[in-house]
């Protein structure tokens, strides 16, 4: 996997974990909406990675 596609997915996860990290370590409440898409964000990154990777061993 190329440096440039990595760094992109790290900054899409971050941005995406942030209002999960938001809601853990501090008394604001994040709308039900934006913590699923949180999730979402992540599992959908997860994926693409794994996807990535195992085309990469090819």
């Amino acid at each position: 996997m190329k440096k440039s596609v990595r760094y992109t997915l790290l900054v899409i996860l971050i941005i995406g974990a942030a209002p999960i990290f938001i809601a853990l370590f501090t008394d604001y409440e994040i709308n039900k909406w934006v913590m699923a898409l949180s999730y979402a964000i992540i599992g959908i990154i997860v994926l693409v990675t794994s996807f990535l990777k195992k085309k990469e061993e090819r």
